[in-house]
């Protein structure tokens, strides 16, 4: 499972939903025919209502433009066990532009390949993870990390 961070998922929906405030506002402004304005309290809930309907839908469409708009690299997490021991796997991250990290999997990442070469090249990407800053289970809060605890060693 991909954890998107909650702000960069608003970044993506938020023209989405300035969209529909337009063009709710229009609307609204025909029916009576004058501006309705900036803060017209009808407006705003026809757009919560909008938004509630569409919801999903633009949920699926930002998570879309973000799998497309960023790259993804392998990266160590600390994560602390209940001994307060920590441990330290390696999983998938995905970055914006710019360079921040912006998803994970929650699942530690497990190199397979279809030949021995393409195994290689994994565990190359791989170690290249080691070099780069550790990350921080903490750093993910909005990621469920159950899915990965039971792979975890000495829980």
């Amino acid at each position: 499972m991909i954890y998107w961070h909650p702000m960069v998922i608003l970044r993506r929906e938020l023209p989405m939903m300035q969209k529909i405030k337009k063009d709710e506002r229009w609307l609204e402004s025909e029916k009576r025919g004058y501006d309705v304005g900036e803060q017209d309290p009808m407006v705003e809930k026809y757009v919560c209502e909008v938004i509630q309907k569409v919801g999903e839908t633009m949920r699926k469409e930002a998570e879309e433009l973000l799998s497309q708009a960023t790259s993804v690299e392998y990266r160590m997490v600390k994560h602390k066990k209940p001994s307060n021991n920590e441990v330290m796997t390696i999983h998938q991250v995905f970055c914006e532009e710019g360079g921040a990290v912006c998803g994970v999997c929650a699942s530690p990442f497990i190199p397979c390949g279809i030949d021995s070469e393409e195994l290689s090249r994994q565990i190359e990407f791989m170690k290249n993870a080691t070099g780069a800053p550790i990350l921080q289970e903490e750093d993910f809060s909005f990621a469920d990390w159950s899915m990965s605890t039971n792979l975890l060693p000495g829980r």
